[in-house]
């Protein structure tokens, strides 16, 4: 990433779908990115560093005429901050500083929740994932910002335990570098707001829901113009695009797969029926949609499953509600969920058979739907049950 003198080729593991290095070229020359890695970073570098180019056309100066699938807001950051240095180290401090983040809000949930003492073992089980897996190893080699999307999960679930509109700021600005995590945050967000108990129990969790809204949309508003040209993009490639890599649309027309996170709220309100939304309840849930989501975008590789790495600390936290198949709901989600992590994360290799790879939307689709039969399993009072915070940290 740094040097660009191709050592990489000799990793004893290597990336899933190899190496995507800077082409030779005028302005690659000129940044000193030729034969370095960190491809989807550099839709936002090369045009960032050209003020003639418009990001959101073919007529961008990414080396391979990519329109960029990044907001302008995440543009108008790294022009201020990364973007001015030349481009392996540029790229080089965006993983470091994507790593950081993630890392650090991990850190901060397992203290949050009780979980100071697994902190050594939850960090060592993510980097085997991140730097020992071809998964891992590819969201890096692309410069992905799938860390971010997973710390914004991480500060999702903590502002709807805490009930913290701050840590919903958080969760809104980290998600909003990467917008393939709006759906998940969409869902999470209506489910947990629309199963309100009480007036004062809604007005609470209205007023955490309507900041992280806030936030986005002033986001979005900053670069208003750009914006504009940036969800014209989206919206063709998502409803009108080809599917390409292992989006869950190579499974169900995509009229089917969009209209998911509706499908979703609307399940949530079945489910408040049966039980309370508490957190044990709702977990799961919230899990499955995350699972379901990570190759909900028409466009999708699976270097997209590190977007569920930090959503281990409140695996560990999380204990199932009473009822039926309470036993199958605590492995399935504090034991068959670790495992998922490293099953996807471990293609091209003899852990994971080829055809199985190949497929690997399958895999996510079933434990996904899985994880949201085992929510409806849940018989906790409709009446009696109250939301778990953090502070209780209840094991």
């Amino acid at each position: 990433m740094l040097l660009g003198d191709g050592s990489s080729d000799r990793m004893l593991i290597e990336p899933r779908h190899g190496f995507m290095r800077i082409p030779s070229g005028e302005i690659s020359e000129r940044y000193r990115a030729t034969g370095r890695i960190g491809a989807d970073f550099a839709q936002i570098y090369f045009p960032t560093r050209s003020p003639e180019s418009i990001a959101y056309t073919r007529e961008t100066t990414d080396p391979w005429h990519r329109a960029s699938r990044y907001a302008p807001f995440v543009h108008a950051l790294c022009e201020w901050t990364i973007c001015r240095l030349d481009y392996g180290p540029a790229t080089l401090l965006h993983v470091s500083l994507q790593y950081a983040v993630f890392a650090g809000s991990m850190i901060f949930a397992s203290v949050s929740l009780g979980l100071a003492r697994m902190i050594p073992a939850l960090l060592s089980f993510v980097n085997v994932l991140v730097f020992l897996t071809p998964v891992g190893l590819a969201a890096l080699e692309r410069g992905q910002f799938s860390l971010y999307v997973a710390a914004a999960y991480c500060w999702l679930l903590l502002a709807v335990l805490n009930r913290s509109a701050l840590f919903g700021i958080i969760a809104a600005v980290l998600g909003y570098l990467k917008l393939t995590s709006l759906p998940f945050m969409f869902v999470t967000s209506i489910t947990w707001l629309v199963n309100a108990r009480t007036k004062s129990d809604l007005y609470g969790r209205l007023g955490v829901i309507s900041t992280l809204g806030a936030t986005l949309i002033l986001a979005f508003m900053l670069y208003y113009a750009e914006g504009l040209r940036f969800l014209s993009i989206i919206l063709a490639q998502e409803y009108l695009g080809a599917p390409s890599g292992m989006s869950l649309t190579n499974v169900a027309p995509a009229y089917v797969i969009k209209a998911l996170p509706f499908a979703a709220v609307a399940a949530s309100v079945w489910l408040a029926r049966k039980c309370t939304l508490d957190f044990s309840c709702w977990f799961p849930f919230a899990l499955g949609a995350a699972v379901l989501f990570c190759f909900y975008p028409t466009v999708s590789y699976d270097y997209s499953a590190p977007t569920l790495y930090a959503l281990l600390p409140f695996v560990l936290w999380w204990t199932p509600p009473p009822g039926k198949a309470t036993k199958a709901r605590r492995y399935a989600v504090k034991w068959g969920f670790p495992v998922l992590l490293a099953f996807v994360s471990l293609p091209e290799t003899p852990f994971v058979p080829e055809f199985i790879a190949d497929r690997i939307e399958i895999v996510y689709l079933a434990w996904g739907v899985a994880l949201l039969v085992l929510a409806f399993l849940g018989e906790t009072s409709a009446r009696s049950g109250t939301d778990r915070s953090v502070s209780a940290k209840t094991p």
